[in-house]
């Protein structure tokens, strides 16, 4: 579960970083063939670990998901 979580969140991580914008979770969701379960854990992992943010758009109300990046 450990290794296939961590692919998933790897998918999502090379995703996102193509984006300039914050893209709505559904939109990312929809991007790829994995259940909402798991989906839903690797974005959570992603968001413990520092490496998206997760925002709720109050006009529209989405989640808005945006990458992280260090500055060095």
């Amino acid at each position: 579960m450990i290794i296939e979580l961590g692919i998933i969140s790897g998918e999502i991580l090379m995703f996102m970083d193509k984006q300039n914008v914050p893209v709505p979770m559904r939109e990312i969701y929809s991007n790829f063939n994995y259940s909402k379960e798991d989906f839903y854990m690797a974005v959570g992992w992603l968001t413990r670990e520092g490496m998206i943010h997760i925002e709720q758009d109050m006009n529209s109300q989405e989640y808005m998901v945006s990458l992280i990046t260090k500055q060095s």
